[in-house]
């Protein structure tokens, strides 16, 4: 498995830890404009590494979550 593969397996595991994580939060409305915008981002990275012929490059970001209750 390559490097490429590798970090596109981690920023995909990362977006749906941050979606699982937000899922609640949005329904309740406590997601404000920030919380969106950033994970906006992190969906944006994500969709531009699927679509990207080489997954690794700039500006690619492994999200990394840790839920803490509100």
């Amino acid at each position: 498995m390559s490097a490429d593969v590798r970090q596109l397996g981690r920023m995909t595991r990362g977006v749906i830890i941050a979606l699982q994580a937000a899922v609640d939060d949005v329904e309740r409305g406590h997601y404000d404009v920030e919380d969106r915008e950033r994970l906006a981002g992190y969906l944006d990275n994500l969709a531009a590494a699927l679509r990207s012929r080489r997954q690794a490059g700039r500006g690619l970001v492994v999200v990394e979550g840790e839920r803490v209750d509100r």
